[in-house]
């Protein structure tokens, strides 16, 4: 915060001022009467020069007081002003106390970041502010608003630009204010929905030179913003900035950890669980030529669980696969499936952001698996000759959508049985708070759908499933 001292109206007044101050009434009444009795008797008779001297007087004497007045009166305006900036300042340094102490104490590091901007917005006076969360491509992770209404919100609809003032906060790395936005040469970029606006102040959130966000304040309600406020919103920017890093330090690490742990129960089921389910497969094998032609129900028992325990090791296969690909990205992840499933040749993935990047660990499981099913179920099932999958983000959700030309089914007739496929589509969509949406028809191929939030599970609606002919 700023201490720099704002010049004040008037300066006070040095010894020898007050001294002119307490003798100039009466040194200018001694030369009155001087002026009286040596120049203006020599012209007029006493009583008119004393009649002159007396206005003079009265008139010397009113402006002498009215300036005395206007000084008192300045002093008094100037007291008030800078009583009024104490108590803002007083107000300001408790809401920042108030702001260091919550940063302290809560755990919940969004809920924090929206204190920030909220306190941002309390301590500068500001009707808007906002904080972009960015991920480490600088792509918005999280949009954080306060001061708008949850119908504002949903009427801006996208999030901004990044170009005109926002585009220059960025390009630039250091703060930015403009009194009125309208007047500026950038200023573009902004929602076509957003309120009106008149001041802006875009602060940079750097961790050691990185920039991990950006935080806006808009619209001030008594004039533009100060540099008092600039000073007031870069030490809120730089806790935000910590925030913003440690959040990203600790989900690395639980990444980490969660790698290393899914690493070793693979090499476990690799070594023991697979190996013990060969061993019964392999007695399975050897019991069935010696078991008599009319014993034949027990025959198909025992190959029926041959082929049971064929799918279990074929299933722990696949998550060990899984397990493999924690070290590449969302996409990698996609393509490694489709190369397992032998369905390279005729799949097109398409992906219009990064916005998977956002996934938590689980959901990026719980996702695979649920394209992992999707594609067995056209492997098996579609006899397709081209198959689409698409990404798309949408601020608080995100939409993956798989597109075959296969020969389709009725989503309303009850499934076969021993296909439990729509079934584990749905269960996965289910875990994820999302809906899975299921569109096809004999002949014309299947689209399978699913939308589910970025937040936790827990955290999500109610999912739920979908069936639609098309």
């Amino acid at each position: 915060m700023s201490t720099r001292a704002t010049t004040p109206l008037l300066t006070p007044l040095t010894r020898a001022g007050y001294w002119v101050a307490y003798l100039s009434p009466i040194c200018g009444l001694i030369g009155l009467a001087l002026v009286d009795r040596l120049l203006l008797v020599r012209f007029w008779p006493t009583p008119r020069a004393d009649a002159v001297i007396f206005g003079l007087t009265i008139v010397l004497t009113l402006l002498y007081s009215h300036g005395f007045l206007t000084r008192i009166k300045a002093q008094y305006a100037e007291l008030a002003r800078l009583l009024a900036t104490t108590e803002q300042q007083r107000d300001r340094l408790r809401l920042l106390q108030e702001a260091m102490t919550t940063i302290a104490e809560d755990r919940d590091w969004e809920g924090i970041l929206q204190r920030v901007v909220q306190l941002s917005r309390e301590l500068t006076g500001a009707r808007y502010g906002a904080l972009a969360v960015l991920n480490p491509d600088e792509t918005i992770a999280r949009f954080i608003t306060s001061g708008l209404s949850t119908e504002q919100v949903r009427a801006i609809g996208s999030l901004p630009r990044g170009r005109g003032l926002l585009g220059e906060v960025i390009r630039t790395r250091r703060p930015l204010r403009v009194a009125n936005i309208r007047e500026h040469p950038a200023s573009v970029g902004w929602p076509p929905n957003h309120p009106e606006m008149t001041s802006f102040l875009g602060m940079p959130v750097l961790f050691r030179e990185q920039v991990v966000g950006h935080l806006y304040l808009t619209d001030k309600a008594q004039g533009p913003f100060t540099e008092d406020d600039e000073e007031l919103v870069a030490l809120l920017a730089g806790q935000a900035a910590v925030l913003i890093s440690n959040a990203r330090l600790n989900n690395e690490l639980e990444r980490l950890a969660v790698i290393e742990e899914r690493q070793r129960i693979g090499m476990d089921l690799h070594d023991g669980t697979i190996q013990s389910l060969y061993g019964v497969m392999l007695t399975i094998d050897t019991l069935l030529p010696k078991i008599p032609p009319e014993q034949r129900e027990l025959r198909d028992i025992l190959d029926d669980l041959g082929d049971r325990l064929s799918r279990i090791t074929s299933d722990i296969r696949h998550y060990i696969f899984d397990l493999k690909q924690e070290q590449q990205d969302w996409l990698q992840s996609v393509n490694a499936i489709v190369a397992e499933l032998g369905l390279k040749g005729m799949t097109r993935i398409h992906t219009s952001d990064r916005q998977y990047d956002q996934l938590s660990p689980r959901q990026r499981d719980n996702v695979l698996a649920w394209i992992r099913e999707a594609l067995t179920n056209v492997a098996r099932h579609a006899h397709a000759e081209r198959i689409e999958i698409t990404w798309r983000g949408e601020d608080e959700r995100f939409r993956i959508t798989v597109e075959d030309d296969g020969v389709g089914f009725s989503p309303e007739a009850p499934a076969a049985p021993g296909h439990f496929g729509l079934k584990h589509l749905a269960q996965r969509a289910e875990e994820l708070g999302g809906q899975f949406v299921v569109r096809s028809r004999p002949g014309s191929g299947t689209v399978v759908e699913l939308v589910a939030p970025f937040v936790p599970s827990g955290h999500a609606p109610a999912g739920g499933v979908r069936l639609a002919g098309s």
